[in-house]
């Protein structure tokens, strides 16, 4: 998915909202909540304070603390942010960036590797060029405009060592709103452990990790039926230690000529997604696995995105939608996760 802004993202765009919605608590449950604003949408921690470490305050001040330098880390909203002063950089020029940027940008470029470029970390040229990174200014760009940012985009035009990270070509430009706001969330998680909260959940925008359980239950997510006019819940998913995030083609999008053009972009093609898939969900035992691997089979589309999820054995929500009948089917490989 894409950060609409680490800043408060996408990765997706204004930023793109998931199809995630927590199921409610009783009022009778020691659960405590915190509420705020990153990342250009929402975020939400539930936790258990069965043996609580710190204040409500104390444990609010550590979460935003966390967005707060990973927005600074990789956040392209942000003009000072690490990831924008790279962009900002010739070719050949090294740069030293964090542990985190590093982690989240190793992660990402196997991710490509792994799916053939259909998820790709430099895609950000693409992206700014249809008007879904930060200047926001939207308009189909013309086929050779599609083809002089391809020549920018690829990992083979990257590289990175340990910490070192250095472009190959002038205007390469890495954007992680795919799995920068998932890592975001792995980390409160991580962060909740730390102060012996292990029984909690994480939402940035609709992408949740779940740990432990609650009181009388696990944790439950509903997966929205992906459409704008049409509320619904297609699947009721239970969390048991696991991630889940959600991309889509629904909310984030521009239309042209009576043409619908979403925030999903091939990075093969450099164009906007036109496919049959609307939805896909994926869990995973990390969030920023789960917000990556849902983005690139949105790009794949239908077909290639159910061949890739049968052979990787990945536990998924693939959501079709028939234009004619004015329905959706699911095709679900989450029926292991009762």
């Amino acid at each position: 998915m894409k950060i609409k802004s680490l800043q408060g993202r996408a990765l997706l765009f204004p930023f793109f909202l998931s199809f995630l919605l927590f199921a409610s608590c009783t009022k009778q449950d020691p659960i405590v909540q915190i509420q705020g604003n990153t990342m250009g949408t929402y975020y939400s921690v539930k936790y258990v304070a069965d043996f609580p470490s710190l204040s409500k305050e104390q444990t609010k001040a550590e979460i935003e603390k966390v967005l707060a330098e990973v927005n600074q880390q990789m956040s392209t909203y942000i003009k000072d942010s690490e990831i924008s002063k790279f962009n900002a950089l010739k070719a050949n020029q090294e740069f030293s960036i964090s542990d985190d940027f590093a982690f989240v940008l190793n992660f990402s470029t196997e991710l490509a590797k792994k799916t053939d470029g259909a998820f790709d970390p430099s895609i950000g040229p693409l992206v700014n060029l249809w008007g879904f990174g930060p200047s926001k200014s939207r308009k189909k760009p013309s086929d050779k405009m599609i083809q002089e940012k391809l020549k920018l985009v690829g990992i083979d035009k990257l590289s990175l060592e340990k910490n070192r990270l250095l472009k190959k070509v002038d205007g390469l430009y890495i954007d992680l709103s795919a799995t920068a706001k998932g890592f975001a969330v792995d980390k409160i998680s991580s962060l909740l452990k730390a102060q012996q909260y292990a029984n909690h959940m994480v939402d940035i925008g609709g992408e949740i990790i779940a740990s432990g359980k609650k009181p009388d239950s696990y944790w439950k997510v509903g997966i929205e039926t992906p459409s704008a006019d049409k509320a619904g819940i297609q699947k009721l998913v239970v969390l048991q230690n696991k991630a889940i995030a959600t991309s889509g083609s629904y909310r984030n999008f521009f239309t042209e000529d009576g043409v619908n053009y979403n925030h999903t972009i091939n990075p093969k093609t450099g164009k906007s997604t036109q496919d049959s898939l609307v939805s896909v969900s994926v869990v995973t035992d990390s969030c920023m696995k789960s917000d990556g691997y849902s983005t690139a089979l949105m790009a794949m589309g239908f077909e290639k995105a159910k061949a890739f999820v049968e052979k990787e054995k990945l536990k998924a929500l693939l959501i079709t939608y028939d234009k004619e009948k004015d329905s959706f089917t699911k095709h679900d490989y989450l029926k292991e996760e009762k």
